[in-house]
C-alpha cells in the first residue's frame, strides 16, 4: 500500500538541514512498526513500539496540527492492529483516520490534479492516502457487512492511483490516467488494481445492506458484480503470469468480495422463499471457486513457491478465512475426502502465514468456535 513519496520522503523529510518534526518522526516509527512480526522469543503484538506509537499519535493528534505525515502514520497503525487483530483497536483506528482525512480536507472531489497549488506529487500522495483509509474501512467492514460506512463510496469516475513505480521516481502521471470503471483489462499498477477492486468490493456491501431491494432486480444485479469480479479476477491472473508480478491482495478483495455477495444463500440463515435455483447454484459455484482458487494458494505456500511471507499483505487474510468457512460447511454436510484434504491445506498455510500476521491465527480460532459450536447443535 504505497501511500508515502518515496522522493519526497527522502529528499524533504530526511534532509538534515530541515527542522526536525514530530510528525515524521510518528512517521518513522509507524514504519518500523508495521514492519514486525512475532517470534517464538517476542509473541505478543502489544509490543513496546505498538505502545509507544499509539502513545506518540495521540500525543500528536492533540499537541500539534493534522499532517499528511500524521496521518499517514495512522494508516500504517491501522494496519499493523488489522494484521495482528487488535480489536477493537483497528476499528477504532480506521475510523479516526476517516475523520481525520475528512477534517483535512480530503475526498473524492478534493484529490483531482489540477484543482489546488499543490505539485502533482503532493496530489497524488494525497489521493493515495484517501484511498488507502477507503480500502481499509471496507476491508474491516468484511466482518460486519451491515454496519454503515463512514467514508464514501468511489464512483466509476473516479480517478485511480498513477502508476507505483513512476510515483516512486516522482514522474508526472500520464494524461490519460484511468478512472474506477476503466476496463479491467487495461494493464494497471498493483495499488490501482486494488482502488478498483475496492470500487467492485463497495458495491458489493451496499448491495448486501439494501434490504428494501426487490427480489427480482436484486439478483440481477448479483449477477452483474459477480460478473465484475470474476472478470477482474480472470484478468489480474493472466497479468500475474504475463507481467510476472506476485498475487496481489486485489485478488484477495474480490475473492473477499464475491464471498461475502454469496455465502448468505448457502447457510441456514437463508429462508428467503423467492430466492430462484439460479442463485442459489450460482452461490455454490462462486464459493467453491473461491476456496478452490485460495486452496492452490496454500499449496504454494506450505511448498515454499509463494514469495516471502515477509511481504504478504494482511488483506489475504479474509478470503483465507471464508475458503476455510466453506470447505469446513461442505465437510459437514457431504464429507469428502478430497474435500477435507483441501480444508487440512487451507488451515496449515494459515497456521504458517500466523508466523507474519496474527490475524491468520485469531481466523483460525474462529473457525474452531464455528466447529465447536455446531458439534454442540448437533
Amino acid at each position: 500500500m504505497p501511500i508515502v513519496s518515496k522522493r519526497r520522503f527522502l529528499n524533504d523529510h530526511l534532509n538534515p538541514l530541515n527542522v526536525q518534526r514530530s510528525d515524521i518522526a510518528l512517521l518513522c516509527l509507524s514504519m518500523k512498526l508495521v514492519m514486525w512480526s512475532p517470534s517464538p522469543e517476542s509473541p505478543d503484538s502489544h509490543t513496546t513500539t505498538y505502545l509507544v506509537a499509539r502513545q506518540f499519535l495521540y500525543s500528536v493528534d492533540i499537541s500539534a496540527s493534522l499532517t499528511l505525515p500524521t496521518l499517514q502514520a495512522a494508516i500504517l497503525i491501522a494496519i499493523y492492529e488489522i494484521g495482528h487483530a487488535i480489536y477493537p483497536g483497528a476499528h477504532t483506528s480506521v475510523s479516526v483516520c476517516v475523520q481525520n482525512a475528512i477534517a483535512m480536507g480530503l475526498g473524492w472531489k478534493s484529490v483531482r490534479w489540477g484543482e489546488n497549488n499543490l505539485s502533482w506529487t503532493e496530489t497524488e500522495e494525497r489521493a493515495r492516502v484517501w484511498w488507502a483509509i477507503v480500502i481499509l474501512e471496507r476491508y474491516i467492514y468484511l466482518g460486519w457487512p451491515r454496519r454503515p460506512l463512514m467514508s464514501e463510496g468511489p464512483g466509476g469516475g473516479e480517478l485511480l492511483p498513477s502508476d507505483d513505480a513512476a510515483w516512486d521516481e516522482g514522474n508526472r502521471a500520464p494524461k490519460y490516467a484511468m478512472t474506477a470503471s476503466t476496463p479491467v483489462n487495461i494493464n494497471m499498477g498493483p495499488f490501482a488494481r486494488l482502488a478498483q477492486a475496492t470500487h467492485l468490493l463497495d458495491r458489493v456491501l451496499r448491495h448486501v445492506q439494501d434490504s428494501a431491494m426487490p427480489a427480482k432486480p436484486r439478483e440481477e444485479e448479483a449477477v452483474q458484480l459477480d460478473q465484475a469480479l470474476r472478470a477482474l479476477v480472470a484478468f489480474t491472473a493472466a497479468e500475474t503470469t504475463q507481467r510476472q508480478m506476485k498475487l496481489c491482495c486485489h485478488t484477495a478483495l474480490c475473492h473477499s468480495a464475491m464471498a461475502l455477495l454469496h455465502r448468505r444463500y448457502l447457510t441456514s440463515q437463508c429462508t428467503d422463499s423467492d430466492v430462484s435455483v439460479h442463485r442459489r447454484s450460482l452461490a455454490r459455484d462462486t464459493m467453491d471457486r473461491v476456496s478452490l482458487e485460495f486452496f492452490l494458494e496454500s499449496k504454494k505456500i506450505l511448498s515454499g513457491e509463494w514469495p516471502s511471507l515477509d511481504t504478504t499483505s494482511p488483506l489475504v487474510l479474509h478470503w483465507g478465512y471464508e475458503a476455510s468457512l466453506h470447505l469446513a460447511r461442505s465437510v459437514r454436510a457431504e464429507p469428502q475426502e478430497g474435500t477435507g484434504l483441501a480444508l487440512e491445506t487451507v488451515q496449515s498455510a494459515l497456521q504458517k502465514t500466523n508466523t507474519r500476521w496474527k490475524a491468520a491465527g485469531a481466523y483460525l480460532n474462529i473457525l474452531l468456535a464455528h466447529q465447536v459450536t455446531s458439534s454442540t447443535l448437533d
